[in-house]
């Protein structure tokens, strides 16, 4: 995918021109890609498991 010129990207809570946006080397999320998965909750109960606020997520 291309970018146009003067793109933004979102990064640590702000927008930052595209060439700008850095990832340090020794990053877990790098490394291991445990940022793009979201955790949701899941409980086990007599009916079977419950999951904890599905809507939301």
């Amino acid at each position: 995918m291309e970018l146009e010129h003067g793109a933004k990207v979102w990064m640590d809570g702000t927008l930052v021109d595209y060439g700008a946006a850095q990832v340090h080397i020794l990053a877990h999320t790098l490394h291991y890609g445990v940022g793009v998965f979201e955790g949701i909750r899941a409980y086990p109960t007599p009916g079977g498991p419950a999951i904890f606020r599905l809507e939301e997520h």
